[in-house]
């Protein structure tokens, strides 16, 4: 195992890595004292999908879109949310936050929160940016 600093570490990264990959380890030291170590890690590949491996393993009753049938707007008290001209006003008058969320599919979901009073429940934490009732 060979240790290198930071500037030799740069210099040499082609042949840190071929050596890597050959199973070779290194470590890479800095002046403040911390060290890291480079380690060869095999990849696996991953085996193809085989469409079907999985059949008769899952199954769903007949009836299960029973609801969806006779009442798909109303199933479970949702309703379907169409994008509305206030919406887009309110996605265009949303921040951008420090964080750099700009993602618009979510942008759109903050404003329908904002404009009907609608709690979002998410685990994505780039929502707790705006000023909306979420639940984790």
């Amino acid at each position: 195992m060979e240790t290198y600093t930071v500037k030799n570490a740069q210099n040499s990264l082609n042949e840190l890595l071929s050596d890597a990959h050959k199973g070779k380890t290194a470590v890479i030291t800095a002046e403040n004292g911390w060290a890291v170590k480079l380690v060869p890690t095999p990849i696996r590949a991953k085996k193809p999908r085989k469409a079907g491996s999985a059949r008769g393993q899952v199954w769903m009753s007949d009836d299960f879109d029973d609801p969806w049938k006779t009442s798909p707007t109303i199933w479970n008290e949702f309703g379907i949310l169409h994008i509305t001209a206030e919406h887009a006003e309110t996605v265009a008058k949303l921040p951008f936050p420090e964080s750099g969320h700009r993602d618009p599919f979510d942008r759109m979901i903050i404003a329908q929160a904002l404009c009907h009073d609608l709690t979002i429940v998410t685990r994505d934490a780039a929502f707790s940016d705006y000023s909306i009732q979420r639940i984790c």
